[in-house]
């Protein structure tokens, strides 16, 4: 007769297993389970370790993110070795739960320090805790992400020739001839899609779904790239590396880089990086202050070519106050639609520079009362070339020539730091407007606004700085989208190990793009 029923005796016979090394082991009172998505195995002494049928097929088609293991500090011999059987407890359950093995989640010790006899004991669970949910590698999140995240640059290459091409950003791309073929092997003739995509801040990084975690540490972005390639609707390789001149968001020291295995989702370091000392470095038009008493205006053009013939440009909000001021003898030509709420238009790509130069050309600046006006440029082409002006004419103190791209995939530039007062969190998501719990949580995105980078996790076990300046999104199962900014996170008392309540406003309607993001950040 089948069982639903798998059992097996813990105590003494266990078979014993060791760690290379101890998990991190945190203390609490007592341990307070609520949170959702999450199966219960408990362990009692001298009693049979059971799994039932039922649990097992919870799993099914998910996988384990989290195990907590989690035991009483209070032991009535002193020659207890605690150690000892949890990793005889952690061996049977990889036996009894092979997936555990497969998954390869995190795990936690979870030590009670409440009880102070037997009795007390007794009444705390004790147990293993498996936290699951849907697929969360850098694949899977990506397609879950892909709605969220801005459009393509596409660039129409022609095969055998390939070419230069220029982002908004200050980018170039550089493609020699016959350089790509199909996955196969074959050649390709005609014209070919180059898709390109940068991620340049933390809502951008946010919504693609892209890890941020190298070895041990974790990364603080100066602009990471993603090339693909496809031709009729089949992906493309690379069979020549491409030269890309990126522009990074901002110079910094011990930046190096990095590329993603597609298949793994583990970086590699190539090299460190270099950035050009910027030496008679032209001044942008852009800005300008009177001594101490004005305050500079940083003005943004961005830019995506829509295709060979069209780019959409969106201006920041002080390009859009000169463009404004603009007389009628003044005005950019190849304008095909404007957009004033979004400060945006669609303009003939050939008239782009033309079109920069104009919105540029007006200096602009704030005179302050009584004060003489005696105005003089400010040196800001870092500032401003790194939010997106396309003048080939500029010096570009972000800029690092020739990153090699050997495969099409993604390229990190980027720092490497590690968490100074990190702990784990264990959140209940509330939505703040209707009081109710969210249960149906898919993954949490943790930003420390003080780096530039975003984290992804299982809902139910966050890491982070509790000093940092965070903010955290939540989508649900069915994309309903959820938020705690920077000043609702700092009212939070985190208290690591215990649950804690996370006040989330519903962002679902305001949040389409990472410009959205941005915007609900205030970054």
């Amino acid at each position: 007769m089948k069982t639903s029923i798998l059992s097996l005796l813990l105590f003494i016979f266990g078979t014993y297993f060791a760690f290379s090394s101890t998990p991190p082991i945190e203390n609490v009172f007592q341990y307070e389970h609520k949170q959702s998505q999450t199966i219960e195995l408990p362990t009692r002494f001298a009693q049979p370790f059971i799994i039932d049928q039922k649990d097992i097929d919870l799993l099914k088609g998910k996988t384990i993110h989290h195990v907590e293991l989690v035991y009483t500090q209070y032991a009535e011999s002193a020659k207890f070795d605690q150690n000892k059987l949890n990793k005889r407890r952690i061996a049977q359950l990889k036996k009894l739960l092979p997936q555990v093995n497969s998954d390869q989640p995190r795990w936690s010790w979870v030590e009670q320090t409440g009880a102070k006899t037997r009795e007390v004991a007794n009444t705390y669970f004790h147990g293993f805790v498996i936290h699951y949910g849907e697929k969360l590698d850098h694949n899977a999140l990506g397609t879950f992400l892909s709605e969220f995240s801005e459009n393509k640059n596409q660039f129409q290459v022609h095969y055998p020739e390939g070419g230069s091409f220029k982002v908004g950003s200050g980018t170039t791309i550089n493609i020699d001839p016959k350089a790509v073929t199909y996955m196969d092997g074959s050649p390709v003739s005609g014209y070919y899609t180059l898709n390109y995509s940068e991620y340049r801040n933390p809502a951008q990084i946010a919504l693609s779904g892209l890890p941020m975690n190298y070895q041990d540490a974790n990364f603080s972005s100066v602009g990471m790239y993603e090339l693909r390639a496809e031709k009729d609707g089949k992906p493309l390789k690379l069979i020549k590396p491409m030269k890309v001149d990126f522009n990074c968001t901002k110079v910094v020291d011990d930046a190096a880089f990095f590329s993603l295995n597609d298949n793994t989702g583990e970086w590699t370091k190539h090299h460190d990086i270099a950035f050009q000392k910027s030496q008679n470095s032209r001044i942008v038009h852009a800005d300008m202050a009177v001594d101490a008493f004005i305050a500079p205006f940083n003005m943004s053009i961005k830019s995506q070519q829509l295709d060979d013939k069209r780019t959409q440009v969106t201006l920041g909000e002080n390009a859009w106050l000169n463009f404004k001021q603009l007389k009628a003898d003044e005005q950019p030509e190849g304008i095909i639609s404007c957009d004033s709420t979004e400060r945006s238009f669609i303009i003939e790509s050939e008239q782009f520079d033309a079109f920069q130069q104009k919105v540029f050309k007006r200096r602009m600046f704030q005179p302050v009362d009584g004060w003489k006006r005696n105005a003089q440029p400010n040196n800001m082409s870092q500032t401003l070339l790194a939010e997106g002006s396309g003048d080939a004419g500029h010096t570009y103190p972000t800029l690092v020539k020739g990153l090699n791209s050997p495969n099409f995939g993604v390229y990190n530039c980027d720092q490497v730091y590690r968490i100074g007062e990190s702990a784990r969190v264990r959140p209940i998501y509330k939505n703040q407007s209707t009081g109710e719990t969210i249960n149906d949580g898919h993954v949490a995105c943790v930003m420390d606004l003080s780096y530039n980078g975003s984290f992804s996790f299982h809902p139910n076990n966050l890491t982070m700085n509790t000093k940092g300046r965070n903010a955290v999104l939540l989508f649900t199962q069915q994309k309903k989208v959820f938020l705690i900014d920077e000043a609702a996170f700092a009212q939070l008392d985190l208290e690591e190990g215990q649950t804690i309540e996370f006040p989330m406003k519903d962002v679902t309607k305001e949040l389409k793009s990472p410009n959205d993001l941005r915007k609900l950040l205030d970054i």
